[in-house]
């Protein structure tokens, strides 16, 4: 997330009374019962079959984000039920429309391509894999919650054809 974003998050949240999301991957003693954060900085839409080093970018890719998404999904009406602080920390089953969840993407895959000395060819090459990838996350996304989904509003450079031309 870049400074701008951070602070429009910041000031938005604030605005509206909200309590901020806590992340999925730091879970010990998060509160869910009011959405999930499941972003990771330097995440992409396609998976990447390197390491952070060599490519820059996170190993959470937007896929990954998906299943602990639906695994979360899936597996919290059954620890909810187990009762005590769970019952205080996870969603009810009617409050998961109401909940926000979190993914982010944007502004690595194209980068990831010219880290890894990769010609503007083959990165214009999987263009259209990427945009696949990213449809087919979003049409699952809404069919598992059967609501509204809307990708981040920030530029996702990723995607544009800055570099390309």
């Amino acid at each position: 997330m870049e400074c701008g974003d951070a602070l429009n998050a910041f000031y938005s949240t604030e605005s509206l009374g909200l309590t901020y999301l806590s992340a999925y991957l730091d879970s010990l003693g998060s509160n869910f019962s009011h959405g999930a954060n499941f972003a990771t900085a330097g995440s992409t839409i396609r998976p990447q079959n390197t390491t952070i080093s060599q490519s820059g970018c996170s190993p959470i890719s937007l896929d990954v984000q998906f299943v602990q998404f639906s695994d979360f999904r899936r597996r919290s009406p059954n620890i909810r039920e187990k009762g005590e602080i769970f019952e205080k920390l996870l969603p009810k089953e009617e409050d998961f429309s109401k909940a926000l969840y979190t993914f982010d993407i944007g502004q690595n895959d194209l980068t990831a391509g010219y880290k890894l000395n990769l010609s503007t060819e083959q990165v214009k090459a999987y263009v259209p894999d990427v945009l696949r990838q990213f449809s087919n996350v979003i049409k699952r996304t809404c069919k598992s919650d059967k609501r509204t989904t809307l990708p981040p509003l920030h530029e996702m450079v990723g995607l544009s054809t800055t570099g390309l031309c």
